[in-house]
């Protein structure tokens, strides 16, 4: 009984891995025809599975976890700030005095560039 059981765990992780790729491929080269506007999306989705395949033999999935570490460093602080000035400062009768000018600080960036270079992020 237990001889065949690797053989049907592979077969069965295979066709869960397969179906769940699938549909990622569909939503790629449906995005991709629609944005492109390419009539043949055939030729798309094999050029894309194609890509992929490529990609997943190179090792791009070991990117994926300091890209991942990334966001989760990046992204609360921005979101914190935005939350605070939206919900917090009122309460404190702070009132919103937005400046609109396009214009990037070069201290906030250059300390956010420093952050990122210390935890090796850039």
């Amino acid at each position: 009984m237990a001889t065949g059981s690797g053989i049907i765990g592979a077969v069965l992780i295979t066709l869960a891995a397969w179906t769940t790729n699938q549909q990622n491929l569909y939503s790629a080269s449906n995005a991709t025809c629609n944005i492109i506007e390419v009539k043949k999306k055939s030729t798309v989705t094999i050029v894309l599975g194609a890509i992929g395949i490529a990609l997943g033999f190179c090792g791009v999935v070991d990117y994926f976890v300091p890209y991942m570490t990334w966001l989760g460093i990046v992204i609360p602080p921005m979101a914190a700030v935005m939350v605070a000035d939206y919900l917090v400062l009122p309460l404190f009768g702070v009132k919103h005095n937005y400046n609109y000018i396009k214009q990037i600080h070069k201290k906030s960036s250059l300390q956010y560039y420093y952050n990122l270079n210390m935890l090796n992020m850039h």
